[in-house]
This record gives structure tokens, sequence and C-alpha cells, in this order.
């Protein structure tokens, strides 16, 4: 009996620890392939990890369209164990196009649109980079990077030792 009961219990705990993974929402990731340049072809990447089941639906639009030609990486697992998709296509941005990944998934109400481009050029111009555990938090505007946003410079120095 008790050699019975030891299989159940492991598809409990298996499921109940499931259940935890289902109720988040997947994190996603749109970007280039390399430095985007207006004009010039690059590919448009949208990782999508961390959401169980794994049905899920994953679109590439320009202006709100499917981009036709997408590719679908396969369906794998991350270090948790929860699932992950690459989708990506050739694209070649271009001033005043949208570019961006929709993602739906049982964990979300409706689907999510997630914007490749002016928020990606805004944190560019935000956040700065770590060199030898010292981070700079640069807040630096400018027009050609963002166009939208008022000219300012201005570099805060956050000086933090991570050893």
């Amino acid at each position: 009996m008790a050699r019975s009961a030891l299989p159940l219990a492991v598809l409990a705990l298996l499921a109940l620890l499931g259940l935890g993974a289902a109720a988040e929402p997947p994190k996603v990731e749109v970007y280039a392939r390399s430095h985007a340049e207006e004009g010039k072809e690059n590919i448009l990447h949208c990782f999508v990890t961390g959401f169980h089941p794994p049905k899920i639906d994953i679109k590439l639009l320009k202006n709100g369209e499917p981009i036709p030609g997408v590719k679908y990486g396969d369906l794998s697992f991350n270090e948790k164990w929860q699932f992950q998709r690459l989708v990506y296509v050739p694209f070649t941005p271009t001033r005043g196009d949208t570019f961006s990944c929709e993602v739906a998934h049982s964990t979300m109400p409706k689907p999510r649109i997630y914007l490749w481009g002016m928020l990606t050029r805004l944190l560019s111009c935000v956040w700065g980079n770590s060199r030898s555990g010292t981070f700079f938090l640069q807040v630096k505007v400018f027009l050609s990077f963002c166009p939208l946003f008022i000219i300012a410079t201005k570099t805060i120095n956050v000086l933090s030792d991570i050893r």
C-alpha cells in the first residue's frame, strides 16, 4: 500500500508546483539581433519565457499587422522547468513604423503587446552600464535618440561596490 501511495504523492506535489507557475504571465523581451539602424536589415526577436502550460500564441507585428515569414524556435524549458520560446523575423527598421510582439497565454486576461523601438531607445538613453562593480546611472536624453522627450543631459553616478 505504501509503495502505491508514493507515486500518487509525487504526482500531487508536481501538480501543486505547476499551479504556482501557472499563475504568472510569461516574461517577454523584444529586441533586434544587432544594433538597429534605420534602413538596414536586421532580425527582430521576441523571446518569451517563464510560462506554463505550454500553449501560447506569439505574433510579430509591424504597425499592428502580422509580419510574414516569422520563424519559431523550438519550445524548450528553462532552469525552473518553465517553457520558453524564441520567435524571430528579418526586418528593416524605418522611421514611423512600429514593431511589436503580441503574446496570448492562459495566465493573461487578454493578449498583451510588447513594443520594440521607442521604449527600447528611451531605456538606452536613461540607463547606463556596469563597469568593474560601479553602476553609472546616466540620464541622457538626446533629440536624435529620443525625439519625443525634452532635450536634457544629466549624469548621476551611483557608486556601489558589489563584491
